[in-house]
């Protein structure tokens, strides 16, 4: 009795030690990737330029303001209001304004998120490849493949995907949430609903593409399922769940899409066109070039260094390599990353037939955004493959020099001649709340009807564009504006220099202290327009819409209900903990 005791500790403590041993080399090759990070006071010039510091202090000052969940950010385009978080997916400026207004440097706290979401990344992928394989050490190998790939590294220090990078982090718990609905515990489907969630709120085009991803792996099990009544009840209410923790920015974005007229939804803006697309795909021997440059994708381009390295890297290569011998060895979900890693790869060249695809794959703008696919994939394989090769004497040495070695292979890419610029340069806060810039929105989420040279030229006058008035600005707070008018006719529009926008409110308190609601229109130049007939006291400001409303509470219920789930699944894995102890 004593024996086996001792020796049950031995093994915990064993297990114990691996598991520290596990979390050690995670956090290791992630202070490796964000060496860069840490150079004080300075930030990369990359192909988003330093807009995650624009829009973080954007979102920043919208919540401030008392928008929450920010929408309209009112500190950008010369105080006019910019709509970006109505569009683009919020959720990784929303932790970053969240450090800035509990104190941090807007700088520091961009940085911040990135260390965090690779760092997560990793945990995530590590939980997830233990699931599927009960081996720690598989989990371990595939976790640092994944922290290591060379297009999560383009993403940060090259593009500065600040959204897209957020996604890395997402897709493990998508895959852990299929994986519990098809052949784990049903009950977890919860997983499924938090990932896809996530996800929409995380980055739009990814979104997309990870939603194909669940309907073919379900797909593809339903055979298997067919019979299965839960299954059915399990993939809907993970759908719901879903649609419940986005439904605060997908029902916003929905209405602007059917009530509204913005240039995101127009081809020429979004570039969503069959031969744009095409004319971005890869070569398939980039796929293995090392060459270190800035450039965006330009396929054919006539100067050959002006394209960004879409490398996959040698080490998901070469243990993918491996893997493919093991196929017939391994589970389904294995197989399925393989084959859709192989399959993606093809649909990043330009042999795939673009023109023949829906608009809604269009939106990729970018074929070799499938990277961040085909890196998830391959690290699966990856670490299943090297666990299979070694002995299990050797596996724990060898996925600890392996961690060595990925530092190494892509030490060029986190150490290359960046272009830095510092925090003096990027003006102080107050110079970047009030930028009259475009280029940090690039016209894609404003009215259609918006002229950018006009926004350039424009004051912060209220402006008479038909009939004659006497106006008196009171007060501009944000996206309010309060101000006294004396109507000289009773036909009157005036221009308000904010950007039109569904939601915006308009009152007017007459001389006689009654109060009436004003129309808010869109003028020819995509702002503002009221036509007040009285004189009296105007107020504008910016609220929700009906359907925004909605969006709102339907995310609390789906956060109360997730709370539920997991207040619920905790207490039965204790129930189960309690059975087998006593057993």
């Amino acid at each position: 009795m004593f024996s086996t005791n001792n020796t049950n500790i031995k093994k915990l403590k064993f297990k114990y030690v691996n598991f520290i041993w596990y979390y050690f080399l995670i956090t290791f090759v992630t202070m490796f990737i964000c060496y860069p990070l840490f150079k004080k006071g300075y930030y990369f010039v990359t192909h988003e330029g330093i807009s995650p510091l624009y829009r973080t202090y954007g979102v920043s000052e919208a919540i401030s303001n008392g928008q929450f969940p920010a929408k309209v950010l009112p500190n950008l385009i010369n105080g006019m209001g910019y709509g970006w978080s109505i569009f683009y997916s919020p959720l990784s400026y929303d932790i970053s304004s969240l450090f800035n207004l509990m104190g941090l440097h807007v700088l520091t706290s961009v940085k911040l998120v990135h260390m965090l979401e690779i760092f997560l990344s990793g945990i995530f992928m590590y939980v997830l490849m233990n699931r599927v394989t009960k081996s720690s050490i598989v989990a371990i190998t595939a976790s640092v493949l994944y922290l290591a790939a060379p297009y999560r590294i383009v993403d940060i220090y090259i593009r500065n995907a600040f959204a897209e990078s957020l996604a890395f982090t997402i897709l493990p718990i998508i895959f852990l949430g299929l994986y519990e609905i098809v052949h784990g515990n049903k009950n977890r489907w919860w997983i499924l609903g938090i990932g896809m969630g996530t996800m929409f709120i995380t980055h739009n085009i990814t979104a997309i593409y990870s939603s194909f991803f669940v309907i073919i792996y379900l797909g593809l099990n339903f055979k298997n399922e067919y019979r299965n009544k839960l299954f059915y009840f399990v993939c809907v209410k993970a759908m719901i769940l879903a649609l419940l923790l986005s439904s605060y920015f997908l029902l916003p974005l929905l209405e602007h899409k059917y009530y509204g007229n913005y240039a995101i939804f127009s081809g020429n803006f979004s570039s969503s066109d069959p031969e744009f697309v095409h004319q971005h795909s890869v070569k398939f021997l980039q796929f293995f070039k090392h060459d270190f440059y800035y450039g965006i994708s330009k396929y054919l381009s006539e100067i050959d260094n002006d394209e960004m390295p879409y490398l996959i890297g040698f080490p998901l290569l070469f243990f993918s390599f491996i893997g493919c011998f093991m196929i017939h060895k391994c589970k389904f979900f294995f197989n399925f990353c393989f084959l859709s890693a192989i399959f993606l790869v093809f649909i990043m060249t330009p042999f795939f037939p673009w023109h023949l695809m829906p608009k809604i794959l269009l939106y990729i703008q970018f074929p070799w955004r499938l990277l961040l696919f085909t890196s998830f994939f391959l690290s699966t394989v990856g670490g299943f493959a090297l666990v299979n090769v070694t002995g299990n004497w050797k596996q724990l040495a060898c996925i600890t020099l392996l961690s060595f070695l990925l530092c190494i292979y892509i030490y060029p890419f986190i150490h290359p001649n960046y272009k830095l610029v510092s925090v003096n340069e990027i003006q102080a806060k107050e110079d970047i709340t009030n930028t009259t810039s475009i280029g940090h929105s690039i016209g894609e989420y404003l009215p259609i009807a918006v002229k950018i040279d006009y926004l350039k030229q424009r004051d912060q006058n209220i402006t008479v564009i038909e009939g004659k008035a006497i106006i008196d600005i009171l007060n501009w707070n944000g996206l309010k504006i309060q101000f006294r008018i004396k109507p000289e006719n009773k036909k009157l529009t005036i221009e308000i220099p904010l950007i039109y926008y569904l939601g915006y409110k308009a009152i007017i308190t007459k001389i006689d202290g009654s109060k009436q609601n004003l129309k808010v229109n869109q003028s020819p130049n995509g702002l503002l327009t009221v036509h007040p007939q009285d004189e009296g006291i105007v107020t504008i400001w910016y609220g929700w819409t009906k359907l925004s409303i909605i969006g709102n509470i339907l995310t609390i219920i789906g956060i109360l209900w997730l709370l539920y789930l997991v207040i619920l699944s905790m207490i039965g894995n204790k129930i189960d903990k309690h059975r087998i102890y006593n057993s």
